[in-house]
């Protein structure tokens, strides 16, 4: 029974576009008064790095991105990101098809304090959008947690988790371009990947 080892955000749902409709609410008033859309659109460009902050309220500044993180998870941003397109048919048809168990890996406790309320959404959010596991796990260091393919859209797991010699496949996102190896665009790819690699 091989394993898949599932991140969520930016892999399977659209944690980063979440982030900016939540920032763009907040500062609407302030930072972005008298703007267009599309002005306020150019303020938020494609990341370049997945730890940059390219975003113009943020300007790079890590400890910015935290208080709005920190903001945005007491406003449940965890229950209201959009899933990728496919994402629940084909983790479904993984199980159905090819008897994988799966287990969700996620690094998501960021802010002391916040945990409760972070794993209390990251069930709802599963459940809301039909996504099948068997496990969940909350951890920064997902090379403890044995699969058989994993897939993820961040370097900082990429790249340990290769050179423990797992296999990875890298969800397609601008800030991961740079990374070699098996990538998938979407969720169709990503079932053809996954059923193939293990």
């Amino acid at each position: 029974m091989p394993i898949l080892g599932l991140d969520i955000d930016d892999t399977s749902g659209k944690y980063l576009k979440a982030l900016k409709q939540d920032i763009i609410e907040e500062e609407h008033d302030k930072a972005f008064a008298g703007m267009s859309l599309a002005e306020i659109d150019a303020q938020f460009p494609d990341m370049m790095s997945y730890d940059s902050f390219e975003w113009s309220v943020i300007n790079g500044d890590r400890e910015k991105f935290k208080a709005y993180h920190e903001k945005a998870v007491d406003k449940g941003i965890y229950t209201k990101i959009e899933p990728f397109a496919g994402l629940s048919d084909a983790l479904w048809k993984l199980k159905r098809d090819h008897d994988f168990r799966i287990f969700v890996i996620t690094s998501r406790f960021v802010i002391n304090g916040q945990n409760t309320k972070v794993i209390s959404d990251t069930g709802l959010w599963l459940d809301k959008h039909n996504v099948p596991y068997d496990d969940i796990m909350f951890t920064s260091s997902k090379v403890n947690v044995l699969a058989d393919v994993y897939i993820d859209d961040g370097y900082h797991n990429i790249l340990p988790l290769r050179d423990a010699g797992r296999k990875v496949i890298t969800f397609d996102r601008t800030y991961n371009r740079e990374i070699p190896g098996p990538r998938a665009h979407n969720w169709n790819e990503a079932y053809k990947l996954i059923s193939e690699m293990a």
